[in-house]
């Protein structure tokens, strides 16, 4: 069996699972929507701010759809432990198979959850007048921007999931990155409008990479240097996410 068709049968492993539980794709897209509804009306007056650059929903829309990647992808990790559990990792080890293959299957079928999800967020954000000016090239940028965070968010929570090997060191891990990368993002404010400190920061936040990526993609004319230098960066870090985690299935495997 080569890699490819590994990694196949892992994504669809994934779907297989979420259609026995088609109710987890509206659980994990309620608090993404709560956000897009409850901190768009809540903010709506922040567009009034001097400085401050067209409607508050448009601003937001890219941020919501970042977020749902980081705290959709963000559980992957759990799966794995649930393997590890139920002693499903050690026969996949016991196999030949290809061990990135078990990192990579998962990852590409969390980014596809993601970017269904991501649908629904559009849909919604049009309804409330938001404005897609990067029209579907743009939007669809938007999409690969959100599938690339997540693909190195669901790697890097897989590595703490097979090294921790328990629900609550993924749940402490994750929960300790979540909120700060979110707050220390341009997702909810304007850089100019950050305090100076948080501005500097915001450089080296992959999250805001992915805001800023996909807000010049989709919310404007289509800023094509701006989104191709942070589909780079995004790809990068995926690609050492991935690394991260297949050392980490290795590791696992010379410990049992």
């Amino acid at each position: 069996m080569t890699a490819l068709r590994q990694t196949w049968q892992v994504f669809m492993r994934g779907i297989r699972t979420l259609m026995r539980q088609p109710a987890f794709l509206l659980i994990t897209i309620v608090q993404p929507v709560v956000w897009l509804l409850l901190f768009g009306a809540l903010f709506k007056s922040v567009s009034r701010i001097p400085g401050f650059h067209g409607t508050y929903i448009d601003f937001f829309t890219p941020g919501v759809v970042v977020m749902l990647a980081l705290f959709g992808a963000g559980w992957s990790g759990m799966a794995f432990v649930e393997d590890i559990a139920n002693g499903v990792m050690e026969r996949m080890l016991t196999s030949p198979v290809w061990r990135g293959a078990l990192n990579v299957g998962w990852i590409a079928y969390e980014a596809t959850v993601v970017m269904v999800q991501t649908v629904l967020i559009v849909l919604l954000a049009l309804i409330l007048g938001a404005n897609f000016k990067g029209g579907i090239v743009g939007v669809i940028l938007m999409f690969v921007i959100g599938a690339l965070l997540s693909a190195s968010v669901a790697s890097f929570s897989n590595a703490v999931g097979v090294l921790g090997r328990q629900r609550e060191t993924v749940i402490g891990v994750v929960s300790f990155f979540q909120l700060p990368l979110t707050f220390l993002s341009t997702g909810m404010m304007q850089q100019n409008l950050l305090p100076h400190w948080m501005q500097t920061v915001t450089a080296y936040n992959p999250v805001n990479w992915a805001v800023v990526g996909a807000r010049a993609a989709a919310m404007q004319r289509t800023d094509w240097g701006v989104v191709g230098t942070h589909i780079a960066l995004l790809a990068g870090l995926a690609v050492v996410a991935a690394f991260v985690a297949s050392r980490a299935f290795s590791r696992y495997q010379r410990s049992l």
